[in-house]
């Protein structure tokens, strides 16, 4: 079993998070300022960009194309807000696979035209990353 996080950002160097979050509307998940720092082991040094980004929190065990389109559903109101906004900044899908070994490589994702038709009109990239992961990576986090 698979299971995906979907999230839109926009990545701009002159745009701050708050002006993006006035000018689309929808209250982010997830800010970053330039020089703000990162998580340190991951990514050291700090944010080279702003960052505004979007996460829904859905069922992650949904498909990969339910997730978008419910993500798509929560930016239709602030479509032309969005649009508007990534002709002056960088937007992206940033989705991701986390899979278990013993799943692989029978995980799979499949997107329909009409969903890919409906990403590509916010000007926006698609990213997928895949995890591989296992079974000891669980979210157990009891004392």
């Amino acid at each position: 079993m698979a299971y995906y996080s979907v999230a839109f950002r926009i990545y701009s160097d002159d745009i701050s998070p708050g002006a993006m979050t006035e000018r689309i509307g929808i209250e982010p998940t997830e800010v970053h300022v330039i020089g703000q720092d990162r998580i340190p082991v991951l990514r050291p040094g700090g944010w080279s960009t702003n960052v505004w980004g979007y996460e829904p929190d859905y069922d992650r065990s949904a498909s990969l194309e339910k997730l978008l389109k419910w993500l798509l559903q929560d930016l239709a109101p602030k479509k032309e807000r969005i649009q508007h906004l990534t002709r002056e900044a960088e937007a992206v899908y940033h989705c991701a696979c986390f899979s278990f070994i013993s799943d692989y490589p029978e995980t799979t994702a499949e997107l329909s035209p009409k969903t890919l038709a409906e990403m590509a009109s916010y000007g926006a990239t698609f990213s997928l990353s895949h995890y591989l992961c296992s079974g000891d990576d669980d979210d157990d986090d009891t004392d």
